[in-house]
């Protein structure tokens, strides 16, 4: 008794040392894993432009975000609907949104800014959907020169370009209207307007700060200029990316999927998947299972026409029992079951050789009492007799047939 108890304690600990390995084994593959596509992802080109701060890859704001806390400011990432920017104070910073704005977002921000919060809007403002908000401030925005990381190093002379002596920019259109910021000779790129208590910048160059102007120093005065502006700010610096589809939601389940301890958490559910399917199999070799008591045929049958007895069913016993005579004698003879008596009375007569007036006689009575549905015990049991009769005389003809030489 001893003996099993430790070896079932001995399995136990050998379980639980051995999931402990699988975990350790589970989170380093995914923890290389994630390493070797994210510095993979740094040699290939980008299928799809997102500047999101989430996004390493050139067209992203990580940089942005990574310089803006290495010079001191006080950062956050925004993933909350823009109702909730009560609860924040300082300059929200909005790039290249991947669906425009509604009208009841751009309310809602800017009721936020006319608290005394500031905004910094980067867009291409290229279509008519793209133009709520600078229809709102005023401004209009127009199609014009297309500039691909063109120098601009005139007119740098506001405070918030110190520092700064050349700014690379990409733009198709202008702005019209504001206080402008950065311009050029077909409009402004940079404009700022007042809104309340608050104020927002508005530029139509929304790769102003992507990660790939980072590997070229002529391309960090954009950096210097962001955070020059920045530090005007009242408050933190909030980078929304809720714009860009991302939400901060409360679901554990989403909390898990993110990241690699999403990928750890899936492993862990496949692993208890397969744990729950094998514990539902059988394992071993098969074992015959003795059962207790087995019902014999007679007992079946006796018990099947006790069942028939009280029920007083003797048409529903016949009906049976004609329905089977009928369609084994037909079978016999090789005739239809579905064929009218008289078919199945010269076959029976041409088969044997003798006469036909005992089945006739069968045949004739069963439908007699099939029709009334009264048939007593004398009558059943003479029914059956007859059929046995029949029964008999067919198989002793079988047998006679089989007999002879051939």
């Amino acid at each position: 008794m001893e003996s099993s108890k430790r070896s079932a304690t001995a399995s136990w600990h050998l379980f639980w040392w051995q999931l402990a390995a699988f975990l350790a084994v589970t989170s380093l593959a995914v923890y290389v894993t994630s390493s070797f596509h994210e510095e993979l992802s740094k040699f290939l080109p980008e299928t799809k432009s997102f500047r999101s701060t989430f996004n390493k890859l050139p067209s992203g704001y990580s940089g942005l975000l990574a310089l803006a806390k290495k010079s001191g400011l006080p950062c956050r990432i925004w993933q909350s609907p823009y109702r909730q920017l009560s609860e924040a104070r300082g300059m929200l910073l909005i790039v290249s949104p991947l669906e425009s704005l509604p009208t009841f977002e751009i309310d809602q921000i800017l009721s936020w800014v006319a608290k005394g919060n500031d905004l910094v809007y980067l867009d291409n403002f290229e279509f008519l959907f793209e133009r709520k908000l600078t229809s709102r401030l005023g401004l209009e925005a127009r199609d014009e020169l297309y500039l691909d990381d063109a120098p601009i190093t005139s007119k740098l002379d506001r405070p918030e370009l110190a520092h700064v002596s050349r700014l690379s920019i990409t733009a198709s259109t202008r702005l019209r209207g504001g206080k402008p910021v950065v311009e050029d000779e077909s409009g402004a790129i940079l404009t700022e307007v007042k809104h309340g208590d608050g104020r927002i910048l508005v530029g139509v160059a929304p790769s102003l700060c992507a990660n790939r102007l980072l590997s070229s120093r002529d391309n960090w005065g954009n950096f210097q200029f962001m955070v020059n502006w920045f530090r005007t700010a009242r408050g933190e610096i909030i980078f929304d990316e809720f714009c860009h589809g991302y939400s901060s939601v409360k679901n554990v389940f989403a909390f898990l999927a993110r990241g690699p301890l999403g990928l750890i958490f899936l492993q862990l559910l496949i692993l208890l998947l397969v744990a729950t399917a094998s514990a539902c199999q059988r394992f071993g070799a098969p074992q015959a299972a003795d059962p207790q008591r087995t019902i014999s045929n007679i007992e079946f049958i006796n018990g099947l026409a006790s069942t028939y007895r009280r029920a007083r069913a003797r048409d529903l016993i016949w009906e049976m029992l004609s329905h089977a005579f009928r369609t084994k004698l037909s079978r016999s003879l090789a005739v239809s079951p579905h064929e009218p008596d008289q078919k199945l009375i010269e076959a029976w007569s041409l088969a044997t050789g003798a006469g036909s007036k005992e089945l006739e006689s069968l045949l004739a009575t069963s439908a007699e009492k099939l029709e009334g549905r009264h048939i007593s015990d004398e009558e059943l049991l003479e029914l059956v007799a007859a059929c046995d009769k029949i029964s008999e005389s067919l198989r002793d003809l079988f047998a006679t047939d089989k007999a002879k030489p051939t």
